[in-house]
């Protein structure tokens, strides 16, 4: 579980990480990334209906992914919003291993680990 502080709840900040911030791109993620000016880093998951119309698979992918930000949050560099959005179906499919090594690469790419 990822603790209040590293939530990134308001909508308002994430209409402004989509339009200001920066992006990273793998197959299967999309990263937006913006400065926030705090001593920590704070996280949202998208998972959209187009990845899945089912409620218990896009919850499953979310797990997923806070289960890797619990363990990672630590390593990752401070002061920054950042949007994790699901960009592919297929990850529901892949084992957590997998899912774990993308997110690796995605976070790599934004310059985030």
């Amino acid at each position: 579980m990822i603790t209040k502080v590293h939530r990134l709840l308001r909508i308002h900040k994430f209409e402004e990480i989509f339009r200001e911030g920066k992006r990273a791109m793998t197959p299967f993620f999309v990263v937006y990334i913006r400065e926030n000016g705090l001593s920590i880093s704070r996280f949202s998951i998208v998972v959209s209906l187009k990845i899945s119309k089912k409620a218990v698979e896009r919850n499953r992918i979310k797990r997923r992914i806070r289960a890797f930000l619990h363990t990672t949050i630590p390593t990752i560099k401070k002061g920054s919003d950042v949007i994790i959005r699901v960009n592919s179906s297929v990850v529901a499919l892949l084992p957590y291993r997998d899912v774990e090594r993308e997110l690796i690469q995605v976070l790599k790419k934004a310059q985030l680990i």
